[in-house]
């Protein structure tokens, strides 16, 4: 994972359990496969519904993580996106 993407934080138990239960869906394979997919910068921005000058602002800091494509180009991986997303998920007030 690249610079800011290894925060763990939040619920990774949900997030484990949630993931296993793709993996042993029927025809679980196409969900997989959309986990481990690259998604483009605009991709990533409607995925996280963030401005894509927002997402770009967080890339430029490292706080997204990132696969780089080349010398300047990243992409984002959709299952990095989910659990750097969860890991900013605050708990539910009573």
């Amino acid at each position: 994972m690249s610079k800011g993407g290894g925060h763990r934080g939040g619920d990774g138990a949900a997030l484990t359990t949630a993931l296993l239960a793709v993996l042993r869906a029927p025809n679980s394979e196409g969900q997989i496969r959309e986990l481990w997919g690259l998604l483009k910068a605009e991709q990533a921005a409607e995925f996280l519904a963030i401005d894509l000058s927002t997402l770009r602002h967080l890339t430029c800091r490292g706080e997204l993580p990132v696969i780089r494509t080349g010398k300047r180009g990243v992409a984002y991986r959709m299952l990095d996106l989910v659990e750097w997303s969860e890991a900013r998920r605050s708990p539910a007030r009573s």
